[in-house]
């Protein structure tokens, strides 16, 4: 019998060869061998120089040989590429490292291009009975937990090398600030940021009946889900958030008219500005160092700050303290915020997550609120400053630093904003407010009494009971 192979060597067959079982398989204990160390004890077993050697000799240097019927097995595997199941295993190992790559490349993949990739290894392995089916497809995708998910971001093809850039630079502004912190006290190592807040939160998600074609959701207004306020608060290594919590919100003039600073609403632990567009500006970054920062120094102080245009004039902003109170700034580079900004990394969310649910609620009981209003505005981030202020959350601010990269050492386990505030035990989500008989909205950080949206936002639950 002839055999086409791509040994370099003659093979000389036996007289009993009609009789060699070549049973494509291998049994469990054979597959765990390597190909390659089939080859090579094939390629032993043929290197005599007056034939074939004896499997013995083979089994001496090679274990793993137990008869002379599997050197012929092995031989022809390596004439045929391997074995169905050493083939099948290369196809999914190579579709694997193709799809990897071009993920890691940030190129769109379809079902199709793993096909196509299947189908091309299968060829190169002369393995002409794979057909790359839909049910292979989808055990592919199942067993690699591959799903189709929506693009929620585009970027340019240099992405990869500019964000192995960025992450050198936030790499190297840890390394310089873990040297400087220790020489300030850690109530006075401050990180402030902007966050903007639409006029009106919405969530992105929401429950309905499996199989509509569209799910739609109502808004009061769409304009307001498009423009924005901005809010600027100021938190501490110590894992403190500083009073006063500056808000800027956009008044088409530019600023507030006599009869709206008379009915604006009062309250101790925010400061209000206004901009055409509700962003902050140069000239709003001096009034929130007047208002917000210089009130809560008392010692040498390190302020982290963003590459942001408005912070560039470090010297202006630096000339507002005085000597005996300095202030060191220190300019986290540019597009690493989201991986080395406290605020960025965590804090933010849980500040969103308090304020989508005053919202939902209002917007859910229908509520004659409306959350637009600047004077609503105003009140709402004064409650969730003070409920933020609350020292069990202390722990979670730290935790902001330590995701960050500032320190190594975890702040140890906490409660987030949801199981602090909103995640209620059966017999807290069945009894009434601590004031009426209403059912409950919130825990109050600082003092755990129940309370309804009535009593917590409408009467305005500022709480005085600074205890943990």
């Amino acid at each position: 019998m002839e055999y086409k192979t791509t040994l370099s060597f003659d093979i000389d067959e036996p007289e009993y060869e009609e009789e060699v079982d070549y049973d494509d398989d291998d049994d469990d204990e054979t597959f765990e061998i390597p190909m390659k160390s089939r080859r090579e004890a094939v390629e032993y077993w043929m290197s005599g120089k007056k034939g074939k050697l004896k499997w013995e000799t083979v089994s001496a240097r090679y274990r793993f040989i137990t008869n002379e019927r599997q050197l012929y097995r092995f031989k022809h595997q390596m004439e045929n590429y391997g074995t169905r199941k050493s083939k099948l295993q290369q196809i999914w190992n190579y579709t694997l490292t193709e799809f990897k790559d071009a993920l890691e490349k940030k190129l769109i993949v379809h079902e199709n291009d793993l096909r196509r990739w299947a189908l091309k290894e299968a060829l190169n392995l002369h393995y002409s009975d794979f057909k790359a089916s839909k049910w292979w497809i989808w055990k592919f995708k199942s067993l690699n937990r591959i799903c189709s998910r929506k693009i929620t971001k585009f970027v340019t093809s240099n992405y990869s090398k500019e964000a192995e850039n960025i992450l050198e630079s936030a790499n190297t502004f840890l390394e310089t600030s873990k040297a400087i912190l220790p020489n300030f006290r850690p109530d006075h190592i401050f990180n402030t940021d902007q966050s903007g807040f639409n006029y009106e939160m919405t969530s992105s998600r929401t429950l309905s009946f499996v199989g509509e074609k569209a799910t739609t959701a109502s808004v009061s207004s769409l304009h307001a889900t498009t423009h924005s306020y901005t809010i600027q608060p100021i938190i501490t290594l110590e894992g403190k958030l500083l009073s006063s919590l500056f808000i800027c919100l956009q008044e088409s003039g530019g600023k507030f008219g006599p009869r709206v600073q008379q009915n604006m609403f009062q309250c101790p632990n925010v400061v209000v500005y206004c901009s055409k567009s509700g962003k902050m500006t140069k000239e709003l970054v001096r009034e929130w160092c007047e208002e917000s920062l210089i009130p809560a120094i008392s010692s040498k102080s390190l302020l982290l700050l963003d590459s942001w245009s408005g912070h560039s004039d470090t010297e202006n902003i630096c000339s507002l303290f005085s000597q005996d109170k300095p202030c060191e700034i220190l300019k986290i580079p540019p597009k690493t915020t989201s991986l080395i900004q406290p605020l960025d990394v965590y804090f933010f969310r849980q500040w969103k997550l308090f304020a989508r649910k005053i919202y939902e609620r209002v917007s859910l009981d229908r509520l004659e609120i409306n959350l637009k209003d600047r004077n609503n505005i105003i009140k709402m981030h004064s409650l969730i400053h003070n409920q933020l202020s609350s020292p069990r959350f202390y722990t979670m601010i730290k935790y902001s630093w330590f995701k960050s990269g500032y320190f190594t050492e975890n702040p140890g386990k906490f409660k987030n904003v949801i199981e602090t505030c909103f995640k209620f035990t059966e017999q807290v989500c069945y009894q009434d407010c601590s004031q009426c008989s209403e059912g409950v909205f919130i825990i109050c950080s600082w003092c755990s009494l129940p309370l309804c949206f009535t009593h917590f936002y409408e009467k305005y639950h500022y709480c005085s009971n600074h205890q943990n």
